[in-house]
């Protein structure tokens, strides 16, 4: 067949685009056929019910270029829509995808001025992992773009972006969340708290820490990395550079982004590089918007050849060998309700050698001694470094609490505090610990800062509660012996939590370590622990001393003690110095409490016996929704103990 005018011509060109376009939309699996946009919404908010959206009810829609490459599906605890790229069956092909989340259909009119909110993280990245958030018709047609971003780390929580809704010609539509890249460029994308909105929330900053310190080195040497994390939520703006002013030549930044930190945050590594001798000082300056923050940064320089200071204890009788006549320790200040001399089975090692009781009353009570830094021998200066142990015992607190908190300070002659890089853990207001009757053994460091004369070696003890004290080392150690024994410990070390099942709770937890490889959290003991257990952090490294939360999220009722206790752990550190935090929960059913009440018909009578005569009865009980092992027990004087329980069928 001849094409025989101009216009059959065209016609002709025009089928084979057309029918060119449909071929290659088809090859990509777009089909965006499902979408129906007959009963548009005025607004959009999905917080909760993500795998009814995407699943049962169908209201959202998953829409992938080739469903053997990527699809869309909800996290296991129905806490967001995730994006999932088949990493195996990537590696085996050069093709890219693209794939989109779908929102129900929305009125474009009602959206003009307004804002879209949602939060994202990202798992398992690997290259350059891009989204975008866009406006398109039932045929997919892109209409506007809302966001857009590309991350390449790793996120352990939810960041919180906000953007605002372009204005579009179309009456009608959808949002989508849209995923692309190929075998070298992806991750595992999860999206939550999807809503329209009238405004957009003023711009937050968080910095943690706000203040490094660097132990001293050689000038020409270059110290182990810190790391800053950085926290910013909605923000639109461009990417933020930190200004660095003061000894900026001693101190190497590096963002994540050349150009600096994205408009989320992320991470700020930070090395002391001194080019010459002495005290270095430097602020780091981050500005989001009308936010500012500041971070301090100190270190101090030697030439090069100088001599390390050698180990060196500082306290006077850490080990509590000398007393006064009333009982408390000589070198040491004691306040409680009573304070005691411990010996024997009371002290740590029971074959010798004696231990500090303190038992408090309506006031807390504390064990002190504050250590000269200029003491002949015992000299220590900015950027040295202390290494602290302890060995404790809870012999009563009140239920439910622990009862010590490290107070550990460094001041000035004036009694004035001196911040620490290590505040966070060595003088935490919100972070008791214990170990009830049997001994803890906890070691942990801490930097001189610049201007500090004192250190107050401090522990408090709760009101009414009793423990005892043995062991108790502060060392000045050299950098080359820090460096070779790594350490990393979490506080409270060990505590007794309780909770319902599927209710999540957090707990206040401080990390601490000390010249540590990359380690991310390991989570051990009792039931699906990886489950159970969330972290405030992905991982730890260098030498940070860090507050943040563990999430606790039972997924099954029981007693989880002993060998069934949960763990939190981090490798890499010296085991003889290390320790990591252990977890006695009790969990009940979400709705039922345990009951334990007699059975029905059951009317215990009154026993009589004489002398040297038994009278028994049965008493039997309704146990409903127990969570361990029931305990009955008679309560009665002990010095007319009559009555027994044979404890048949009941542990006791």
């Amino acid at each position: 067949m001849q094409i025989k005018t101009l216009k059959n011509k065209f016609l002709w060109i025009f089928l084979l685009v057309l029918l060119c376009g449909i071929t290659n939309l088809r090859a990509q699996g777009l089909d965006f056929s499902v979408l129906n946009d007959d009963n548009p919404a005025s607004s959009l908010s999905q917080t909760s019910g993500y795998r009814a959206a995407l699943i049962v009810d169908k209201t959202w829609k998953s829409i992938n270029s080739n469903k053997k490459y990527c699809y869309w599906s909800v996290s296991y605890a129905d806490e967001s829509f995730k994006f999932n790229p088949m990493t195996f069956a990537l590696s085996k092909t050069t093709d890219t995808f693209k794939s989109y989340l779908v929102s129900p259909a929305l009125t474009f009119k009602d959206l003009e001025g307004k804002y879209l909110s949602y939060g994202w993280k990202l798992a398992s990245p690997k290259g350059n992992c891009k989204v975008s958030v866009i406006l398109i018709d039932k045929q997919g047609n892109e209409l506007g773009k809302i966001d857009e971003f590309s991350v390449s780390e790793r996120t352990s929580t939810f960041t919180k972006r906000t953007a605002a809704i372009p204005k579009v010609a179309a009456e009608k539509g959808f949002i989508a969340f849209v995923c692309e890249g190929d075998k070298d460029n992806r991750g595992y994308f999860e999206f939550q708290n999807i809503v329209t909105g009238d405004a957009a929330v003023a711009p937050t900053l968080k910095v943690d820490p706000t203040a490094l310190e660097f132990n001293q080195i050689n000038v020409g040497k270059e110290s182990d990395p810190q790391v800053i994390n950085v926290t910013i939520e909605n923000y639109d703006g461009d990417m933020i550079k930190p200004l660095l002013e003061g000894d900026a030549v001693d101190f190497s930044v590096v963002t994540g982004n050349t150009e600096g930190l994205a408009n989320t945050g992320g991470k700020i590594t930070v090395t002391f590089k001194p080019t010459t001798k002495g005290e270095k000082n430097a602020t780091l300056t981050i500005i989001v918007g009308d936010q500012t923050q500041k971070i301090t940064l100190h270190g101090e320089a030697t030439e090069e050849g100088a001599a390390e200071k050698p180990k060196q204890e500082l306290l006077n009788d850490g080990f509590f060998w000398h007393f006064k006549a009333d009982g408390k320790p000589e070198f040491w200040e004691a306040v409680g309700a009573e304070v005691k001399k411990l010996e024997g089975i009371d002290s740590y090692r029971s074959d010798g050698g004696f231990a500090v009781g303190i038992k408090t009353k309506g006031e807390k009570g504390y064990l002190r001694q504050t250590i000269d830094l200029a003491a002949v021998d015992k000299e220590v200066t900015a950027g040295d470094e202390v290494q602290c142990s302890m060995k404790y015992k809870t012999v009563a607190s009140p239920e439910g609490k622990a009862p010590l908190r490290l107070a550990m300070r460094w001041t000035d002659n004036a009694g004035n505090l001196i911040q620490c890089a290590e505040k966070d853990f060595v003088d935490n207001p919100n972070i008791f610990f214990g170990k009830m009757k049997t001994w803890g053994s906890l070691t942990f460091r801490t930097t001189c800062p610049a201007g500090a004369t004192k250190l107050e070696y401090k522990v408090e003890v709760n009101e009414n509660s009793e423990v005892a004290f043995d062991e108790f080392t502060a060392e000045r150690i050299p950098q080359s012996y820090a460096k070779g024994h790594p350490l990393v410990a979490i506080l409270p070390q060990s505590a007794t939590i309780k909770g319902r099942v599927s209710v999540p709770a957090e707990y206040d937890i401080a990390i601490q370590a000390r010249n540590l490889a990359p380690a991310q959290p390991k989570f051990n003991g009792g039931e699906r622990p990886n489950e159970v257990l969330k972290l405030g952090i992905a991982e730890i490294k260098g030498t940070t001393s860090i507050a943040t939360k563990l999430n606790v999220t039972p997924v099954k009722k029981g007693a989880y003690t002993e060998g069934k206790a949960y763990k939190v752990s981090f490798l890499g550190g010296d085991t003889d110095l290390s320790s990591g935090l252990t977890l006695f929960g009790y969990f009940m059913d979400k709705d039922k409490d345990p009951t334990l009440k007699l059975a029905d018909g059951q009317k215990p009578r009154k026993m009589n016996a004489g002398k040297g005569k038994t009278d028994k009865q049965t008493i039997k009980f309704t146990v409903e929704n127990e969570i361990t092992h029931v305990k009955v027990e008679i309560v009665q004087d002990p010095k007319h103990a009559y009555f027994k329980n044979a404890k048949s069928g009941f542990f006791y």
